[in-house]
């Protein structure tokens, strides 16, 4: 509950936290670094007992001794030398929307992937598909909920957004411009490309 007066300070940081999402945890490369950690992580479950519980210097540590797979992403991330983006669809309009819509109900991450490697010629894990939004709706559901009280002049408890028309925005604003982002080797990009404009199109 906070009192009127104090609803432009909380629009602020509403406001920045949004930002951050938008520029910082969405952001291309971010993603990329982040899918990449993942999908080599994922790849060596098996062989590195008690992943839940580590550090991320024991993770890296584990990394590094994993399998040819894990072990060559760990080394891009390393060196920075980061996949690129072949493809992508940003959100940008109603038809855009449509679109994704169209293929998250298609494909997850994982049947996409294996989809666009396959079409493209390439070997497991040089093919990343990232849809974001799903991500952040999974892992962070409180940034669509809003659920902070108001106390107004007149003693009338009444929910933020009802009385800040920037709060009801952030809510039906989505947090990520991309929908779908389509990762993989810099040197495999124009194939992958074609296959995935050929596949989602």
């Amino acid at each position: 509950l906070i009192l009127e007066k104090g609803i432009e300070a909380l629009e602020e940081m509403l406001v920045a936290r949004d930002h951050m999402y938008s520029s910082v945890y969405t952001h291309k490369t971010s993603r990329i670094a982040e899918m990449m950690l993942l999908r080599a992580a994922q790849s060596s479950l098996d062989n590195i007992p008690g992943f839940e519980s580590m550090v991320d210097a024991q993770l890296f540590a584990g990394l590094e001794k994993a399998d040819h797979f894990s072990g060559e992403i760990f080394s891009r991330l390393l060196t920075r030398n980061l996949y690129k983006r072949a493809y992508t669809i940003l959100c940008s309009d109603k038809a855009s929307l449509e679109k994704f819509a169209d293929i998250s109900g298609k494909f997850t991450e994982n049947s996409l992937e294996e989809t666009l490697t396959k079409a493209s010629g390439l070997s497991k894990g040089q093919v990343i598909a990232d849809m974001p939004i799903a991500a952040l709706s999974i892992s962070e559901p409180r940034l669509k909920q809003i659920n902070i009280r108001v106390l107004r002049k007149s003693h009338e408890e009444i929910l933020l957004p009802e009385v800040s028309p920037l709060t009801k925005a952030l809510l039906h604003k989505e947090s990520s411009h991309m929908l779908l982002g389509i990762y993989c080797p810099p040197e495999h990009r124009v194939r992958v490309r074609k296959a995935s404009q050929e596949i989602l199109t």
